[in-house]
């Protein structure tokens, strides 16, 4: 094989590398267009300038991915458990000590859940006379799984070390482009966890 066919090849591989490693490896549902966004604002402002650079940036992307995935996912079991957290909370302002018979609470709560105008409504002049909020919902909602939102902290908290850990790697062997690799990545989360978690979640965080 001649040199510059040798050197073409060799180009071909490292494209097919590189473009494998920005494949990221995306759950069912995932917003492809999301990592990319994600992806291409960490680019800008580190401004990658070899192979290495491009490897790194992809991997602490992937992992800021994870850490953000593992918020998402508790976000959304807040969202699955919404309708008997809300239960729970009308329940006293509905029966005022007494059984509810007619499990009014939970009919309300369903057809709130569900879309119903006239129910939210209810719900919303309920909440707002016993100086209530939503966050009062979302709190309910992890009172009543805190082992599993323990879990949920536990991952997170796995997710974020891994990153944290590639990130002091590549500080350790390029150490102004990691600098500036982690604060990419820092600043990205910082836009993101507020669109991910409930208000609820935020304060308890702050």
């Amino acid at each position: 094989m001649s040199g510059p066919e040798g050197n073409g090849g060799k180009c071909g591989r490292l494209d097919r590398v590189l473009a494998s490693l920005r494949e990221p490896l995306l759950l069912a549902g995932e917003d492809r267009a999301a990592y990319n966004e994600l992806l291409e604002a960490v680019v800008a402002v580190v401004q990658p300038s070899d192979v290495l650079e491009q490897i790194w940036t992809s991997e602490a992307v992937e992992k800021q991915w994870e850490a953000l995935r593992q918020r998402r996912l508790k976000t959304a079991f807040i969202a699955a458990n919404w309708q008997n957290a809300l239960r729970t909370t009308l329940e006293p302002l509905l029966t005022y000590g007494l059984v509810d018979l007619d499990d009014k609470a939970g009919t309300l709560a369903w057809q709130s859940t569900m879309g119903d105008q006239a129910a939210i409504e209810e719900v919303d002049k309920l909440l707002a006379k016993a100086n209530l909020t939503k966050e009062t919902v979302h709190a309910q909602a992890m009172a009543m799984n805190i082992e599993t939102f323990a879990t949920f902290e536990r991952l997170i908290w796995a997710a974020e070390a891994r990153r944290d850990a590639s990130l002091r790697e590549i500080e350790h062997r390029r150490a102004p482009f990691g600098q500036k690799l982690r604060r990419a990545i820092t600043q990205a989360e910082k836009a993101e966890i507020p669109k991910i978690e409930p208000p609820a979640e935020q304060k308890l965080a702050a």
